[in-house]
């Protein structure tokens, strides 16, 4: 089976720049869309890759691109998450997913009801992000665990 995707990127920094390094050498994928905030960094990694740019995350995600990788500063991971939950987009979050465990609580809330709206392949992104929340949230609470015992 033969796929021809087109991957949305949104953040280029290190993480973000190694992930468009790999997307670009895989076989399944035919183009890239790339957001940063760094106008100057989108072009450049849009120039390495062939890649087109997209001026905010927004414009990115209302290009219809086939997926989503969220590479851009934690603290923009939950509005992110939400943006391509909303949108109905597979998207891979690079962790962790909030800086709370509030943040990744109601993450985890969003993700559970964009499961339950009847589209088969949100209902299977859904999942593999509500696997990664949830370990999120268990990380969250085993550090939070560490501080209030002093282990």
């Amino acid at each position: 089976m033969t796929h021809d995707f087109r991957i949305g990127l949104i953040g280029l920094g290190r993480i973000g720049a190694f992930h468009a390094d790999t997307l670009a050498a895989l076989p399944g994928v035919r183009s890239l869309v790339v957001a940063d905030a760094n106008r100057g960094l989108a072009e450049s990694v849009g120039a390495k890759f062939g890649a087109d740019i997209a001026e905010t995350p927004q414009a990115l995600l209302d290009s219809r691109p086939d997926g989503v990788v969220i590479a851009a500063a934690t603290d923009a991971h939950p509005g992110l998450l939400l943006a391509t939950i909303a949108a109905g987009i597979p998207t891979f979050c690079e962790k962790p997913v909030a800086t709370s465990l509030e943040e990744t609580v109601a993450l985890v809330d969003e993700v559970e009801q964009a499961a339950g709206r009847g589209d088969e392949d949100v209902d299977a992104v859904a999942q593999l992000v509500d696997l990664r929340l949830h370990a999120d949230a268990a990380e969250h609470d085993h550090a939070l665990q560490r501080q209030v015992f002093a282990i």
